[in-house]
């Protein structure tokens, strides 16, 4: 599977998945990828997908097609490209069969919660992130040895209850040690369980940094969390919600 997820702005502005063919983008309407902004000509580029191969082709454009800042008339597509087509900023994901064989622990340690998508799907990380991911779980797992949270904790429930976006109203449990969710190609955090304490960690930002209690966080380091904080990752807000295993009523004070 393969798919564009297209930037204005540097807001959301469509997820499209490439179907084996042709793809056209540009602002009239008989293209398969709208663009509507006066930046972008009639009839673009056009990206041929077959046999897990993307090619984009510039259709002789006015203000041309770049690719990772280059401009270019013809080009075959890796995995993680920023395209540039007018105003728009448009990031290309692959996503093979092959990365999506049965789950097993090790797998499980890279897949991403999408906070922007309804129901929350996982998406496998892509190399670089999964070594982030696998490094956490890793310092986790060195700091349980020496008498840290084990990996199941139960003696408090660590939560986060959306309160924006298209998944409100929902809550997401933080289970294991390492709990990565965001959006690729946009933000990327880990809230990680130990001793007792939530922490969040940024893995990957490409747009703005995201926000705890509407203070940027901008650095990879990480960073405690506390009952009430305010999240906002890939534009979706969350409030850290943290309980004793005694029941609602009791708060864990960090």
């Amino acid at each position: 599977m393969a798919y564009l997820q297209a930037y204005l702005n540097r807001q959301p502005a469509g997820e499209y998945q490439l179907q084996e063919g042709t793809t056209t983008i540009g602002r009239h309407q008989d293209n398969r990828i709208l663009l509507d902004d006066r930046s972008v000509s009639g009839h673009h580029a056009r990206i041929r997908f077959y046999r897990g191969v993307a090619t984009i082709h510039d259709l002789e454009s006015t203000n041309g097609t770049f690719v990772n800042g280059e401009t270019t008339r013809e080009a075959t597509l890796q995995d993680g490209d920023f395209i540039i087509i007018g105003k728009f900023r448009l990031r290309f994901w692959m996503q093979s069969q092959d990365s999506l064989r049965g789950s097993t622990d090790e797998d499980d340690d890279t897949y991403i919660l999408r906070l922007a998508t309804p129901g929350l799907p996982p998406i496998v990380a892509d190399q670089e992130l999964s070594a982030r991911i696998r490094q956490a779980k890793e310092q986790v797992a060195l700091s349980s040895s020496h008498g840290g949270e084990g990996p199941a904790p139960s003696q408090y429930r660590m939560l986060l209850r959306i309160i924006s976006g298209r998944n409100q109203g929902r809550h997401l449990d933080l289970l294991s040690p390492v709990n990565t969710l965001g959006e690729p190609g946009r933000q990327i955090v880990a809230l990680i369980r130990e001793k007792g304490q939530l922490f969040l960690q940024v893995l990957a930002s490409e747009l703005d940094p995201p926000l705890v209690n509407k203070k940027t966080i901008d650095d990879l380091g990480r960073h405690p969390l506390k009952h009430g904080d305010i999240l906002e990752v890939a534009g979706v807000h969350m409030m850290v919600n943290i309980e004793t295993s005694a029941g609602e009523g009791e708060r864990h004070p960090l």
